[in-house]
């Protein structure tokens, strides 16, 4: 399991020096560098702690990363997804994924019912997303629905009990989701913010 997570972290360090390259003046990059550097300086830890069996909750460090990460990448989604930015609809996505994070985070601990609290997460990821769709260029929805589909992944994983299973599915999921994501969005927008 140690090696899977070690793995990931130089996935997102081989990414943070790519996008590092293209930083300079540059939001996009500069936002996605600061994703792959909090996720593999997070992923590297939680390798190190599996291999050296410190007992530590992989789940709480992997919500810490998401706490951190998700809301840039929102954050960069708008940026993207909307030339007249909204500020009052960004900072109600944001309120929600916190939100979503909250409940998953209190899930994870038993403070109420894991189950009704994955729903109450997934309920609020929706509402982001329909946020984010409100006025979207036609050519953005093959991305949009790309990173709807990829985000519902979480939650599969979200009720496995932790395995090998579970380390390999969420660190697919967060490489996909965060360097897939940085990548198109780097590619597609021409005139960087």
């Amino acid at each position: 399991m140690g090696l899977i997570l070690l793995i990931t972290s130089v996935v997102f360090y081989i990414s943070l020096g790519f996008f590092l390259k293209h930083s300079k003046n540059n939001l996009h990059a500069q936002l996605s560098s600061t994703t792959m550097a909090v996720a593999g300086t997070l992923y590297l830890g939680m390798g190190i702690a599996v291999i050296q069996e410190i007992d530590i909750s992989l789940r709480l460090i992997r919500y810490l990363d998401w706490f951190i990460t998700v809301p840039i990448m929102v954050y960069q989604m708008f940026l993207f997804l909307h030339e007249r930015k909204k500020i009052s609809n960004y900072f109600g996505a944001i309120l929600c994924v916190v939100g979503m994070l909250t409940a998953g985070l209190l899930g994870e601990y038993g403070v109420w019912n894991k189950t009704y609290l994955g729903v109450i997460g997934i309920l609020l990821a929706f509402y982001t997303f329909i946020v984010m769709c409100n006025d979207i260029k036609k050519e953005d929805y093959k991305f949009f629905t790309t990173v709807l589909v990829l985000w519902l992944f979480y939650p599969i994983v979200y009720y496995m009990p932790e395995s090998i299973y579970t380390i390999v599915g969420y660190s697919i999921v967060d490489v996909l989701a965060k360097v897939g994501s940085s990548l198109y969005v780097k590619n597609k927008n021409k005139t960087y913010v």
